[in-house]
């Protein structure tokens, strides 16, 4: 579905409006300025609603070893806040920890070479001890959500084409939906609740199998709750420092 198809679809199958009025600017409700708007901000929730599959993105790059300090690097551009959720180097998966437990490890035992990482806001923090020049790290994260800016930009639920879509696309129109009829101008919030309880179940529903595959899919020897041997080594305390990274 295209940008300019859901706004056809909202005006008149929604709003029994007229396509051609608020073009024209004759619509004495809402501009076409408004429905624009509230189905980019309906796409960018139905986005950050769950990790869809549409919505990740992989980078690779290169280690090198930071001239003082601990390694740390600032997000991509283009993830979410504190979305990356796995980091592999050299193809083999390191442990994510909480990002207090991981300063935590390292202030008590600086010379570990644990195979874990940490994000924080817009940076993640890799253990320079178990990492050499050269080493392969990737990270998988989630991407933010794209404006909607010209009527032939697809919508979230339509990755690759106008004609492969699935029901999440209706689930962003009514989303759009209730947002303009809990707005000021049409104060109908009994129905825009009912609309948005009704645009989730769709996106619950189309969840659910990915959810249920990527169960399906968790390794046979990773554990869902991986967490450090915090009682199996001896080592004095240290202290690192946040430094420049290269």
């Amino acid at each position: 579905m295209q940008f300019s198809e859901a706004q056809q679809y909202l005006i008149e199958n929604k709003l029994n409006g007229k396509m051609s009025d608020l073009t024209a600017g004759a619509n004495a409700l809402f501009s076409l300025a408004e429905i624009k708007t509230a189905i980019d901000l309906a796409a960018k929730r139905a986005w950050d609603y769950r990790r869809w599959t549409f919505s990740v993105d992989a980078l690779k790059l290169t280690y090198a070893a930071p001239v003082s300090g601990e390694y740390y690097v600032d997000y991509p551009n283009t993830f979410a806040d504190e979305s990356v959720y796995l980091l592999m180097v050299n193809d083999a998966e390191w442990g994510k920890r909480n990002f207090a437990d991981y300063k935590k490890w390292f202030s008590d035992y600086p010379t570990a070479t644990d195979k874990i990482w940490a994000n924080l806001k817009r940076q993640w923090f890799a253990n320079k001890n178990a990492l050499v020049n050269g080493d392969e790290i990737a990270l998988f994260g989630k991407l933010k959500a794209p404006a909607l800016v010209n009527d032939a930009d697809l919508l979230p639920f339509s990755p690759d084409s106008d004609n492969n879509e699935d029901s999440g696309n209706q689930a962003i129109v009514r989303l759009a939906f209730s947002d303009l009829l809990g707005s000021e101008k049409k104060k109908e919030y009994a129905q825009a609740t009912a609309e948005e309880k009704g645009a989730y179940a769709i996106l619950d529903a189309l969840w659910a199998p990915m959810a249920e595959r990527e169960s399906r899919e968790q390794s046979q020897n990773r554990s869902f709750f991986d967490t450090p041997n915090f009682f199996g080594r001896n080592g004095g305390r240290g202290q690192t420092n946040i430094g420049n990274f290269s």
